[in-house]
């Protein structure tokens, strides 16, 4: 009997690497998006402090030179954060698409594997079914042989 070969192994090969290849994508846009939730989130946590500082400053009676100073930073810190917001929001829009890709990449991976098993079977089946006969011919052989030296 031969030897088991799935005809559609490269296939199935490059489709399992394709998924690795995705999964290693989807990781390093992940780790990307964390740095980025941390920016977005270092940026907030500084205006506010700056908000505060300023308000303490105007209780504390500062002049209009200081606190148009004072604005102006707050402002561009403020669109600042929107920049950081606007490339999280693309971020998480490329890591969506990799996720999309990496589980149809998975479907069709699991589909080629469940192939391949499914041809395995039927090679294991049919490997059996020929060891049968040839078990089966050598048992007649034997028993003729036996009955005829008998």
């Amino acid at each position: 009997m031969k030897r088991f070969s799935f005809r559609l192994q490269s296939v199935l090969n490059y489709r399992g690497q394709l998924e690795k290849d995705l999964e290693d994508r989807l990781a390093l846009k992940n780790k990307e998006l964390l740095e980025q939730r941390a920016n977005v989130d270092t940026l907030k946590r500084y205006n506010d402090w700056i908000c505060d500082e300023l308000e303490s400053n105007l209780q504390a009676g500062c002049d209009a030179n200081t606190a148009r100073i004072y604005g102006d930073y707050i402002k561009k810190l403020g669109m600042d954060i929107k920049d950081q917001q606007r490339c999280l929001a693309k971020l998480q829009y490329e890591a969506d698409n990799i996720r999309a890709q990496l589980i149809k990449a998975a479907q069709d991976e699991k589909i080629l594997s469940t192939l391949r098993g499914k041809y395995w079977e039927t090679y294991v089946h049919e490997f059996y079914h020929e060891e049968e006969k040839v078990i089966d011919n050598v048992l007649s052989h034997k028993y003729f042989e036996e009955r005829e030296n008998a």
